[in-house]
């Protein structure tokens, strides 16, 4: 009976200073693996936003070139698609500022103090049926769909960046559209001439630009 006593006593099992450390390296493993796991959560959700971009970008693109939609277009940008008589020096800023962007919907026409267009933008005639009318981007100039980075970069950007409008894709994406005229020269027509456009698609969350792409736009033809 004692010899049994004694080999029971005699038997070792892990110390307290064992134990803890088998815990903390158990922790720094789980924490490591949840780490990981967030990690790949973000980077799945990152590729997702990149296609969606992708998407965008072409949908855009495509849609500006389908001719039922050019001359809408070009009405809501009538003041950007022609030449001044006393040239680009006699425009001010904010005149020269509206000539750098297109704008694709008719929420984008800014008006004046007697609720007119302010800059002569032309909104499609309802009396006409056309059947459906396919909206792409959607503007307000309250600033609000904006994040914070893309209001401090340019005050003019709440008038000119819009929130993508599209069933099969989330509204995570804003859409900017700004316009290079190819020319100077004084017999330069960009309606006919055509004018480069810089398609960019940015984070709606972010502010990030994800993709962009370039389109030689010719209003007429």
């Amino acid at each position: 009976m004692n010899y049994l006593k004694e080999t029971i006593l005699d038997e070792e099992g892990l110390s307290f200073i064992e134990i803890l450390a088998t815990m903390v390296i158990l922790g720094i493993a789980l924490l490591s693996l949840s780490s990981l796991m967030y990690q790949n959560f973000i980077v799945i959700d990152q590729n997702k936003l990149k296609e969606e971009a992708i998407f965008c970008r072409e949908d855009i693109k495509e849609w500006l070139t389908y001719r039922a939609q050019t001359q809408d277009v070009t009405n809501l940008n009538t003041f950007v698609l022609t030449t001044p008589k006393n040239g680009e020096s006699s425009l001010t800023e904010e005149q020269r500022i509206r000539r750098s962007y297109l704008i694709l919907d008719e929420s984008g026409i800014q008006i004046d103090s007697k609720g007119d267009a302010l800059y002569g933008e032309i909104s499609r005639d309802g009396s006409i049926d056309r059947g459906e009318i396919v909206s792409k981007v959607k503007y307000n100039f309250t600033g609000d769909l904006l994040p914070d980075s893309l209001l401090q970069e340019d005050e003019y950007n709440k008038y000119y960046i819009g929130e993508y409008v599209n069933q099969s894709v989330e509204n995570s994406l804003l859409v900017k559209v700004q316009v290079v005229r190819k020319s100077d020269r004084s017999d330069y027509n960009p309606r006919k001439d055509g004018v480069r456009l810089d398609i960019l698609i940015y984070s709606k969350e972010s502010g990030r630009l994800l993709t962009e792409t370039y389109l030689n736009w010719v209003a007429e033809y």
